[in-house]
């Protein structure tokens, strides 16, 4: 009698190890709001993606893997979600307040330029500035670095 008994015992004892887990109340830690600068970032990086898909569809349809008319379907079908990508990326952004920070540097810099003519000339010793932004260069570079107008030949 006392061996059923330590045999029940083990069964229900082993039930018990092996069903609290599925019958305990579960907790779930709730999944912190995300930050607009997280969707920020997701959405820039889906922005890029969409791009890298639109350059290598370019690059297949001149290899000739991909036919005319594929081309067209998927490159306004990318062309749609680069938009919408554009357009929720602008939203977040005027959202937060970036937009707004960036037009008044954007400002900053123009009246920068402005003030100090937006023409830089050479200087003695050699060094060379971009005409359109004033940053120093390279004697051989064709275009500026900084802003990509095309330089003048020294």
């Amino acid at each position: 009698m006392w061996v059923y008994l330590a045999i029940i015992g083990m069964g229900l004892g082993a039930g018990y190890w092996v069903g609290y887990p599925l019958l305990k109340p579960r907790k779930f830690d709730s999944p912190s709001e995300p930050t607009s600068e997280d969707s920020l970032r997701d959405l820039k990086m889906q922005k890029e993606e969409i791009y890298t898909a639109i350059k290598e569809m370019e690059f297949d349809h001149k290899m000739g893997k991909l036919s005319e008319e594929d081309y067209h379907t998927l490159r306004e079908k990318y062309r749609a979600k680069a938009i919408d990508s554009l357009k929720r990326v602008d939203e977040l952004e005027r959202k937060k307040g970036f937009s707004k920070d960036i037009e008044d540097e954007i400002e900053k810099e123009v009246l920068a330029l402005r003030r100090g003519g937006g023409k830089v000339t050479p200087k003695k010793g050699g060094d060379i500035f971009c005409t359109q932004c004033g940053r120093r260069r390279s004697p051989g570079d064709r275009f500026c670095s900084w802003c990509g107008t095309r330089m003048a030949k020294p």
